[in-house]
């Protein structure tokens, strides 16, 4: 396909899944999706981001890029911020509606992007007219665009596996291996928004080992992972640092490790399901506080 036949297919693609995203926002504006549990805490954090302040007075309980990327775009759009508010009740009903269109907004445009990579990928992998049929897929996928309209990580969260492989397979084509960089920073920023991808690190760094090693390159191994653990460390560092100059002791991307665990897990629970405990009174701001005094 020459470059002129891409660059179209690439502008009617992008074209197309503007259109299904506008028209399933069309259809479910009628709809009251208010802002609740996950969604409500992000919406709440991102305001107070738009008021001039962090999203979080201590350690950060939950994955913060999303809700940092949300409090941007909330103080980018003029949607006056709050610091006071604990419930989405208490925000006037004009800010409440400002900030979810424009939350909305956000996950749209995140939507594009996956289209894009998508596309990306499936082309530089399997051809120009795979890219094309699996971003088509992506763009008209229904669970996508629903979800579009939450104010719920999973518009971000879908963008990084795609562009960390996008990103692996353009670095194992390289013949230089501080490319490989750009994988841990996917993989790192992608952490940030679940930290269930921070697991993908030590088994992307396994794998390039072993290839290395079976390969007869075990030092162009050693050189790449130490590009994938730059990506990451770059990634991480800033929230690292902030959380343990917060905590005063060393504390990742969050600190709700322990209280998920101990969620399903505690004596009572014959379950394993989430059981929410009478001290964790479901208000955002206090859900740090909730669980440790729980805990003591």
């Amino acid at each position: 396909m020459s470059p002129r036949r891409s660059f179209l297919a690439a502008v009617l693609l992008g074209l197309l899944a503007l259109g299904a995203a506008a028209l399933a926002q069309a259809q479910l504006q009628g709809d009251t999706y208010a802002p609740v549990v996950d969604s409500e805490a992000y919406l709440l954090q991102g305001l107070r981001l738009a008021a001039g302040e962090d999203i979080a007075e201590g350690v950060y309980f939950q994955a913060p890029l999303y809700p940092l990327l949300l409090g941007t775009a909330l103080r980018l759009a003029g949607v006056p911020g709050s610091t006071v508010a604990e419930r989405i009740e208490d925000l006037p009903p004009e800010v409440l509606a400002q900030a979810t269109a424009v939350g909305r907004t956000l996950n749209v445009l995140l939507g594009l992007v996956l289209v894009w990579l998508v596309w990306r990928l499936g082309r530089r992998l399997f051809g120009h007219a795979s890219g094309l049929w699996a971003a088509l897929l992506a763009a008209l996928y229904g669970s996508l665009l629903f979800y579009q309209a939450h104010l719920l990580k999973v518009s971000l969260s879908l963008l990084f596996l795609p562009w960390a492989i996008l990103a692996l397979v353009r670095a194992w084509q390289s013949a230089r291996p501080r490319t490989f960089t750009w994988v841990g920073l996917a993989l790192g920023l992608g952490g940030l928004v679940r930290g269930n991808m921070h697991l993908a690190v030590p088994l992307a760094l396994v794998a390039l080992l072993i290839h290395g090693w079976t390969a007869g390159q075990l030092r162009r191994a050693l050189w790449r992972c130490t590009a994938v653990g730059a990506g990451v460390a770059l990634a991480i560092a800033p929230v690292v640092v902030r959380n343990s100059l917060v905590a005063g002791y060393p504390v990742l991307s969050t600190a709700a490790g322990g209280t998920a665990f101990y969620l399903c897990n505690h004596e009572g629970n014959t379950t394993g399901l989430v059981q929410a405990l009478p001290t964790n009174r479901q208000v955002p701001r206090h859900e740090f506080g909730d669980w440790e005094q729980g805990a003591e």
